[in-house]
C-alpha cells in the first residue's frame, strides 16, 4: 500500500489545495487561508499538503520567526492548522507530519488547545498553561461570553450594572498616553531591543513590524498607542478593531517597552478602554503571559479570563523558568486571526 507524500503547496495544483481547505475548514477560515495564506506564512513554501493517489488528504503550515530565548536569538517557527481529511484519519498519517516537524532544526512553537496539549506532552513537547485570555466586557449582553441565548438575560442585567462604570471610563483623561496616527516601526524596534534583556519572546525587528502590521490585510484595523518619556517612546501598545456578528471588539495585540512602569502602563490601557467605549465596542480582549501584567489588567477591569497554553519542542533541558520571563501575545502565531 502506498504511503502519503509530503509537498509544499507550491508543488501542487492551487485549485486542489483550495478545494481541500474549503472542504475541511470552516468557510471563514478556509477563505482567509486562500486569500492571505501566502502573507501569513511568509511564502507558500511554508505551507504543506499530504498527497495520496493524486488526492490531498492533509494540510498544515508553519510561520517562520526568530525568538529571543533567554537572551539568545534562535530560528523558530509556529506550527499551525494541521488537519487530516476525514477519510485519512486513524491510519497513522499524522505521524508523517509529526516526524517532519520534529526533525527540522528550528525551535518549534505552538498554542495548543487542551486536547492537543496532552498529545504534545506525550511527544516530549514542553507545555505551559499559565497564559490567560482576559476580557473586559463593555456591553456584556453583546460580548462573546453572553452570545448564547440562555446567557443573554444575564448579559442584559449586567449592562445596567456596568453602565455607570463605562460612562466613567469614557471620560478618562490620560496623563501620559497618546494615540499615534503614524507609527514609526523603526522606533518601535529600537524600543524593543533596548528592553529585551533575558526575556523569552518573539524578536521584533523593523521587518517584523512591517510584515505583521503594514503588509497585513487588516492594516486599517490597527491602532497604535504610546507613552513617551522625555520625548522618547517608553511603552508602545498596539490594538486592533475586530468586527463580529455581535458588533465591534477590540483586541490588545501587543505591548512593548518598559512594562515595569505600572503607572504609565495602566494609563495606557485606560486610554485604550476610553477609545474603545467611544468607538462603541462591546468588549476588549488581551492574551497575556506575564503574571504581573495579568494582575494590572485585572485592576483595569479585565475581570473575565480563560486559560491558554504555549508549547515548544525540543525540550532544551532545565526549562523550569518562572513564567514571568516569557512573553507571548496575540501578535504571535495566528492568534489574532482566530475567532
Amino acid at each position: 500500500m502506498n504511503s502519503p507524500t509530503l509537498h509544499t503547496i507550491s508543488e501542487l495544483s492551487i485549485d486542489d489545495v483550495n478545494s481541500f481547505l474549503l472542504e475541511e475548514f470552516p468557510s471563514d477560515k478556509a477563505q482567509f487561508l486562500i486569500n492571505h495564506g501566502d502573507w501569513l506564512h511568509k511564502g507558500n513554501e511554508n505551507r504543506f499538503a499530504l498527497e495520496l493517489g493524486g488526492k490531498i488528504i492533509g494540510y498544515f503550515g508553519i510561520i517562520p520567526t526568530k525568538v529571543i530565548w533567554k537572551g539568545e536569538k534562535k530560528e523558530a517557527f509556529w506550527w499551525i492548522d494541521l488537519i487530516i481529511s476525514k477519510s485519512g484519519r486513524g491510519k497513522g498519517y499524522q505521524t508523517i507530519v509529526d516526524d517532519y516537524i520534529r526533525n527540522r532544526s528550528e525551535l518549534k512553537l505552538g498554542f495548543p488547545n487542551k486536547f492537543a496539549a496532552g498529545i504534545h506532552r506525550k511527544h516530549n513537547w514542553k507545555v505551559y498553561n499559565h497564559l490567560k485570555v482576559m476580557l473586559l466586557p463593555i456591553i456584556p449582553s453583546k460580548s462573546s461570553i453572553f452570545k448564547k441565548k440562555k446567557s443573554q438575560t444575564l448579559g442584559k442585567i449586567l449592562d445596567n450594572i456596568f453602565g455607570s462604570l463605562i460612562k466613567l471610563g469614557s471620560n478618562y483623561s490620560t496623563q501620559y498616553a497618546q494615540k499615534e496616527s503614524n507609527p514609526n516601526f523603526k522606533e518601535y524596534a529600537d524600543l524593543f531591543n533596548s528592553r529585551i534583556k533575558s526575556n523569552t519572546t518573539t524578536m521584533r525587528d523593523e521587518s517584523f513590524f512591517i510584515w505583521r502590521y503594514d503588509e497585513s490585510p487588516f492594516k486599517r484595523d490597527y491602532m497604535y498607542y504610546s507613552s513617551k518619556k522625555r520625548g522618547e517612546p517608553h511603552i508602545i501598545l498596539i490594538a486592533r478593531k475586530k468586527y463580529f456578528d455581535q458588533g465591534l471588539s477590540i483586541r490588545i495585540i501587543d505591548v512593548i517597552g518598559n512594562i515595569n512602569d505600572k503607572k504609565r502602563f495602566i494609563d495606557l490601557v485606560k486610554l485604550v478602554i476610553s477609545d474603545s467605549i467611544s468607538l462603541g465596542a462591546n468588549q476588549i480582549t488581551v492574551l497575556e503571559t506575564n503574571t504581573k501584567l495579568q494582575f494590572w489588567f485585572l485592576l483595569c477591569g479585565f475581570i473575565i479570563f480563560t486559560k491558554a497554553r504555549f508549547c515548544f519542542y525540543p525540550d532544551l533541558g532545565n526549562e523550569n523558568e518562572h513564567p514571568i520571563n516569557m512573553s507571548w501575545s496575540f501578535v504571535d502565531s495566528d492568534n489574532d486571526f482566530l475567532d
